[in-house]
């Protein structure tokens, strides 16, 4: 999360939720070459809980998947009950207007004290199902969970 204004207070929540959604994804990747949206959270007692999101309709798409878990996590904070949340998906990185596009892991994160940021992961697939990873890079992201 280096380059980007993330407060002290949330730092240590945030990268919790990173060490516990990146090396799943990751690992998901190189064993089936993609994976579904996935989230995790952390609670008020700093305890972190993974969660999925599933519908058994064909027509169900990544952004109906994702809007589903940012709808139980949005039930669960008006009743106080998460610190931070995490949600990893499986998308596309493109850096500047008109720029390559590249695969990446993306990882969503909010912080009850207004701390955003979206992690990306950028990879590549080579022969033989290998994944080439890319440094992690830091973005902004506009809060969608916690409100001030």
């Amino acid at each position: 999360m280096e380059n980007h204004s993330i407060s002290e207070d949330s730092r240590p929540d945030l990268e919790r939720l990173l060490a516990t959604l990146l090396p799943f994804a990751e690992k998901q990747l190189r064993k089936r070459g993609e994976f579904t949206p996935f989230a995790a959270l952390m609670n008020i007692e700093m305890n972190i809980e993974l969660a999925m999101s599933h519908d058994d309709s064909e027509e169900t798409t990544m952004p109906d998947l994702i809007g589903m878990l940012e709808e139980g996590f949005r039930a669960r904070v008006a009743e106080n009950q998460i610190r931070a949340t995490g949600i990893c998906y499986d998308g596309i990185l493109r850096l500047e207007s008109g720029g390559h596009a590249t695969d990446a892991i993306i990882v969503d994160l909010e912080h009850e004290c207004g701390d955003t940021v979206k992690i990306a992961r950028p990879y590549s697939k080579k022969l033989f199902r290998r994944l080439v990873f890319e440094d992690i890079i830091a973005l902004p992201l506009e809060p969608s969970l916690f409100t001030l």
